[in-house]
């Protein structure tokens, strides 16, 4: 979630409840609620760099515990590539 200004951020939460890694800014709500490198990965806000190289990392991160996440956005993508073919 790229966002300078975000009060909760529901869909961090929603990330989560899926399985699906996360990368925020470090905004008002992510910060209390998310570790650095332990329940996902924060840039600081602007970083545009570090957001890119953030989602590089979980992209290559090949580790079990990343499994589900990446299942989960691969079926995701041919959901919305097989609706598209009708």
């Amino acid at each position: 979630m790229s966002s300078s200004h975000e009060p909760l951020g529901n869909v961090i939460l929603e990330s989560w409840a899926q399985g699906t890694p996360v990368v925020s800014t470090r905004s008002e709500g992510p910060q209390w609620f998310m570790r650095d490198g332990e329940n996902g990965l924060m840039v600081d806000i602007g970083d545009a760099e570090g957001f890119a190289r953030a989602i590089e990392q979980i992209v290559a991160d090949n580790s079990p515990k990343n499994a589900p996440g990446r299942a989960r956005t691969r079926d995701a993508c041919r959901a919305v590539f097989q609706r598209s073919d009708h």
